[in-house]
């Protein structure tokens, strides 16, 4: 009997330590680069108007969702953006300016989570995005990210004005 659970037991071990293909080790990838992607860095974009954020995802297997994150950068913090222009920056905010901006309901924060249908492995995403027109215009980033089926991210950061 021991001599059988033995052998049984390298056998299982044998052959769960197989190599699996089907793991999937690939990030998602996200194309702003098209003439159609929306927005760009440095993009200025009016206060109390809506635009349409458009990217393409992909992925080797499948996508799961997206996220969009847009917060202000009145304190120059460290820059999301991973494009290799620079923006020209407003005036840097004091925190007690941004804490009365904030109490006051007029700094624009979004985070926005967007299910793409099962079974996808390229995506064309739309999303139309609103602007507050009591939002205080100045310097924000806007960070879009996607993950995959596998729970893989990529994230992509990009610097944006909001005007008058």
């Amino acid at each position: 009997m021991y001599n059988k659970l033995l052998f049984l037991s390298i056998i299982l071990f044998f052959t769960s330590c197989g190599n699996d293909e089907s793991v999937d080790v690939s990030y998602p990838t996200i194309n702003m680069d098209t003439a159609e992607a929306f927005p760009q860095n440095c993009v200025e974009l009016l206060r109390g108007e809506s635009f349409i954020f458009k990217a393409m995802f992909t992925d080797n297997n499948e996508l799961g969702s997206y996220n969009i994150d847009i917060h202000h950068n009145f304190d120059h913090h460290s820059t999301h953006s991973d494009d290799q222009i620079e923006c020209e920056l407003n005036e840097r905010r004091s925190a007690e300016q941004i804490r009365a901006l904030q109490d006051a309901g007029r700094i624009f924060n979004l985070s926005q989570s967007v299910r793409i249908p099962a079974g996808q492995t390229s995506f064309n995403a739309e999303l139309e995005i609103e602007i507050p027109a009591t939002t205080e215009p100045g310097d924000y980033h806007f960070s879009v990210s996607v993950i995959d089926a596998s729970g893989w991210q990529t994230l992509k950061g990009i610097s944006i004005k909001i005007v008058d």
